[in-house]
This record gives C-alpha cells, sequence and structure tokens, in this order.
C-alpha cells in the first residue's frame, strides 16, 4: 500500500533549555547567496555557527536554528549521511560554544537538488522581499525521489519528503519539529502558516 505524499519543513523544536547552532551573519549570507544564485556565488566549502541557549543547557540534538540548511549531529551523519547523499552535500562546520571551536563534529547539508515542482496557482503570493510563501502547493508527479530538494521560485527553503521527515523524527524524536506545509494524506494537516516560524 502507497503511502500519500507529504513535504515537510524541519527545525529543531526550541524548549526552555535546549541548544541551537545560529549561523554566523557573515556564513548565512554566504549560505543564502550560494543557494539563491549559484551561478554568481561560489558554493561554501565549511561555514561557522555558534551555540545559542543557556551555557549549561542541553545541546539538541538537531540544532538547526535555520530553515535554510539542516545541521547535523555527529550520530545524525553516521546514521543518514549516505542516504542525505542523494540530494546534496556534507560540509564541516565550525561550531563556537563561548571560544571553544569544535572542527568537523557537525556537518551542514546543503541541498542541490532543484526541482521545478511547485503548482504556483495554488500556492499562495511570494512575499515582496523575501519571496516566501505563506502557503505552498506542489504537482505530486513532479516530486523528486529524493529525501531534500529545493525549488527555483524559493530556492533558500529546503524541503523534505515524507520518508526523510519521519526517519529524521524515528531518531532525534522531540528534538527535530516536522512542519507539514502540504500533504494528499487527510490525516496529515498541514501547518496553518509554516513561514512564520524563524528563517
Amino acid at each position: 500500500m502507497s503511502v500519500a505524499p507529504a513535504v515537510f519543513l524541519l527545525q529543531s523544536k526550541l524548549r526552555e533549555d535546549d541548544r541551537v547552532l545560529v549561523l554566523d551573519y557573515e556564513c548565512l549570507v554566504t549560505l543564502t547567496g550560494w543557494l539563491a544564485r549559484p551561478e554568481a556565488n561560489p558554493r561554501p566549502d565549511s561555514l561557522s555557527a555558534h551555540w545559542e541557549g543557556h551555557p549549561s543547557g542541553r545541546r539538541s540534538e538537531f540544532p538547526s536554528f535555520h530553515l535554510q540548511a539542516a545541521i547535523l549531529t555527529p550520530s545524525l551523519t553516521a546514521a543518514i549521511g549516505p542516504m542525505l547523499s542523494r540530494s546534496g552535500t556534507l560540509i564541516p562546520l565550525l561550531a563556537d560554544d563561548d571560544g571553544t571551536v569544535e572542527v568537523g563534529s557537525y556537518q551542514l547539508y546543503l541541498v542541490e537538488t532543484v526541482v521545478d515542482c511547485l503548482d504556483v496557482e495554488k500556492s499562495s503570493e511570494p512575499q515582496q522581499y523575501t519571496g516566501f510563501r505563506r502557503t505552498v502547493a506542489f504537482h505530486p508527479d513532479r516530486l523528486p525521489d529524493t529525501p531534500a530538494f529545493r525549488v527555483p521560485q524559493v530556492p533558500t527553503v529546503t524541503y523534505w519528503n515524507r520518508a526523510a521527515a519521519e526517519r529524521m523524527v524515528e531518531l532525534v524524536g522531540p528534538d527535530v519539529e516536522p512542519l507539514v506545509v502540504w500533504s494528499l494524506d487527510p490525516d496529515l494537516p498541514v501547518h496553518p502558516n509554516p513561514m512564520a516560524t524563524r528563517m
């Protein structure tokens, strides 16, 4: 029996004592530039981030603050790195924890699969300055058979297919928040405004 398709955004589920990794501003600009215009901006080979949250707090098992690219722990990289390679590349992340820098323990996932599968007529209008859409719809027959993808209309957002999102939840549990942005499953309701979450 086939499973009805669905598309997700994945983000860390922030709780009071959790700590997450936030990209340094210059690195966020570099990443966004490559995602938006790869023909004009070189792909980054590594990026830097810093831990935010209370110093004595627990590090999230899905420490990705941004929706542009997921940040993976060493255990996640070992568990699903081969699967993720079908749609992108993992690059080392320099993680600064109050002056102590970890090099190579954490990886950032650059999704290189870009597919024109957005159903523009059924999606909301893009915001004037960001291009983000409050709601999105997809052509089911155009969805790629890859764990993650981007669309040319909103290239700075990484979308995840159902199998990959469910696998991520299976591995890290409540540390990841899966936001359903589109679904053909009546038992899987769509988030009313997923783009209102952090970028």
